[in-house]
């Protein structure tokens, strides 16, 4: 039995003692007024009164002044954006499942992470990932960020596999896990090899699948260690010529993986 996993009460627990704080301070997000309807406040009096406790071990509890940093009259700033939590209970069971879904998928890379300590870096950084639009609906935002996180659809390719050829080239591919702070659950991996073993790096392109398959692509980078095949390099150029803006790899193979 695997009891590696947050609850409802200790999520709100987290958010309201040590998240809220976090998001004033700036620690690692921008700040932003969060906007919570009144219910709300009922449930942090109530985790208050009953804390979230663990068996031989210590956490801090919710205080008063912690519930009151979460006033609107707290979260007025007019030169910073603000969230509006249409129902808490959506808010904190998104945040609750996003990180048990997490905790879930680094086991399936490999990864081992204390779920708490997962919820508290999760909690910390995720707003880094909203559109503007994404503001205007929050339960939105965290239920596609759930959907991102619990498709599977690439994760066959965890291990480096060949997954083509381009002319006299075999083609490698590997899904990569991101961290936290990175716009994206996942990031996808191309390498170009010889017949001799030398490698030419492609960018990682940054992806989420929503449960319509649907395919979010938010950045396309080139990794620190890249390497480059001066010759695969003149060939790419000479496949992309004519095209505007174009990218490492030609359109054709994009489509492929995308299909």
């Amino acid at each position: 039995m695997n009891d590696n996993k947050v609850t409802f009460k200790e999520i709100v627990e987290l958010f309201v003692n040590h998240t809220s704080f976090e998001i004033k301070k700036e620690t690692e997000t921008p700040n932003f007024n969060i906007i919570f309807p009144n219910e709300a406040f009922d449930l942090f009096e109530t985790v208050m009164k009953h804390p979230f406790t663990i068996k031989d071990g210590w956490t801090p509890n919710i205080h008063e002044e912690d519930i009151e940093r979460l006033r609107p009259e707290n979260n007025a700033d007019e030169s910073v954006p603000t969230i509006i939590v249409k129902d808490e209970y959506d808010f904190f069971n998104y945040l609750t499942d996003i990180t048990n879904n997490l905790v879930r998928l680094y086991n399936v890379y490999g990864d081992h992470y204390s779920a708490r300590a997962l919820a508290i870096l999760v909690m910390r950084r995720i707003w880094l990932r909203m559109g503007v639009t994404d503001f205007n609906n929050v339960e939105k935002f965290l239920n596609r960020q759930l959907q991102f996180i619990k498709n599977d659809k690439f994760d066959s390719y965890k291990f480096e596999q060949k997954y083509t050829n381009l002319y006299d080239y075999d083609v490698y591919i590997k899904s990569n896990l991101n961290t936290t702070w990175d716009e994206t659950s996942r990031n996808m991996s191309f390498k170009i090899k010889d017949k001799e073993g030398n490698i030419h790096s492609l960018p990682h392109i940054h992806y989420d699948i929503a449960d319509d398959n649907t395919c979010y692509i938010y950045g396309i980078q080139n990794d620190c260690n890249s390497t480059k095949i001066n010759k695969v390099e003149r060939m790419l150029y000479q496949l992309n010529k004519g095209i505007d803006n174009p990218m490492y790899i030609p359109i054709k193979y994009i489509q492929c993986f995308y299909s």
